[in-house]
């Protein structure tokens, strides 16, 4: 005989091509009862309504869903376990009132709503508590830093650019021109001293010597605090950035250990960022790994027909940014691909296997490279009129 194996908020009901029904109540929290049958392990309920089915001599057991269906053969393997295509419709509120459950439908929905509250508050509170989440807002952190960086060390320039205008041309460092601005001051402090304790000997002549003759405007006490302070701040913002720096490193390695190997600490948590968590990026195809965070110049090729993208943020890969160009495409892709291995192995296994990708990774690097050793013959106008009518 076959029974259809139905579960509602409350419990499970066996249902007979007869029409009768077995009950078995769900004990204890019921939301837990029901995240249990979704990961497909049984529960004490199941086991229980099983040994009933099996005392009216049912040997197949039909499921509406195929985790459930998995639990079931988990736990009584023996058992012919099928899923059932038809999907047959039941109302799981009569279900409920029908094995004594609650009175009316009304209690039902109201238990049912409860339920389905505590999944949701439960499935939130594990979706927060990922630690790849935390890889993602760091990495956000890290963008928004850059920018304010960038924006308070240009108003620095313009503002400190008054009094000491030709500065500017001799350092290029934003972290080493916040900090002569912040630990020298006005240009009367300018001395060989105070100046080659940050610079090396024969720019620190330089910066003396263009001191000696600036023609920007003297500052007063206050002005000059003002500009210190500035430069503090941002000084205080570059050691902060350092520290995420670290952290992201530090997370990598604990969360992403095969990833963080192929690709480094900084890109591969970028890649994360990117993909919206490390589970996205595992089980995102190695096509998408190869042109993440190069969005605009994709959509633009699928307008356009022309210049599609070879690489996105991966670019930043020694492998890729340190390759001739007629190679950079093709050792893209190689490179994708095993980050993409890489990922879906941090989260779906979690084994180290890093220097075996890394090695499959150089193995096939070098076979590129030895393969197309010589760029690519050029080619005239009349080859590339065709090869855009035949892409049309």
């Amino acid at each position: 005989m076959r029974v259809t194996l139905l579960v509602t908020a409350l419990g499970l009901v066996a249902m007979s091509e007869e029409g009768e029904t077995i009950c078995e109540k769900f004990r204890g929290e019921k939301h837990e009862k029901l995240r249990e049958l979704m990961e497909s392990r049984p529960t004490e309920e199941l086991v229980a309504l099983i040994e009933k089915i099996k005392e009216r001599d049912s040997d197949i057991v039909s499921c509406l869903d195929q985790r459930l269906a998995e639990a079931v053969k988990s736990a009584v393997p023996e058992m012919k376990v099928v899923i059932d295509e038809s999907r047959i419709e039941y109302d799981a509120a009569l279900l409920a009132v029908k094995c004594g459950w609650v009175l009316d439908e009304e209690e039902y929905y109201r238990s049912a709503r409860e339920v389905a509250l505590r999944l949701f508050e439960e499935k939130v509170r594990t979706a927060v508590a990922r630690r790849d989440l935390m890889i993602v807002q760091a990495v956000k952190l890290l963008d928004d830093m850059d920018k304010i960086i960038n924006m308070l060390y240009s108003r620095l320039v313009d503002w400190y650019g008054q009094h000491f205008p030709e500065l500017h041309q001799y350092l290029e460092n934003p972290e080493t021109y916040a900090k002569i601005v912040y630990k020298i001051g006005v240009r009367k402090n300018y001395n060989e001293a105070t100046v080659s304790e940050l610079l090396r000997e024969d720019l620190a002549s330089k910066v003396l010597d263009a001191c000696s003759r600036s023609l920007g405007a003297d500052l007063n006490e206050v002005d000059e605090s003002k500009i210190r302070k500035l430069a503090g701040q941002m000084l205080e913002l570059m050691d902060f950035r350092e520290e995420v720096q670290s952290y992201i490193k530090s997370l990598m390695e604990i969360e992403a250990p095969n990833l963080s190997a192929i690709a480094g600490p900084t890109l591969g948590a970028r890649l994360i960022s990117l993909a919206g968590g490390l589970e996205a990026l595992a089980r995102a195809p190695a096509s998408t790994v190869q042109v993440l965070g190069a969005e605009k110049a994709l959509f633009r090729f699928f307008k356009t027909g022309r210049g599609a993208p070879k690489h996105g943020v991966i670019f930043q890969h020694p492998y890729v940014h340190g390759s001739p160009k007629w190679l950079r495409g093709k050792i893209a892709r190689a490179l994708a691909t095993k980050i993409s291995i890489a990922a879906k192995v941090d989260y779906f296994s979690r084994e180290d296997r890093s220097s075996e990708i890394r090695k499959s990774l150089e193995e096939r690097i070098a076979e590129v490279k030895s393969k197309y050793a010589s760029p690519p013959a050029k080619q005239t106008p009349r080859q590339k009129a065709k090869k855009r009518v035949a892409r049309r």
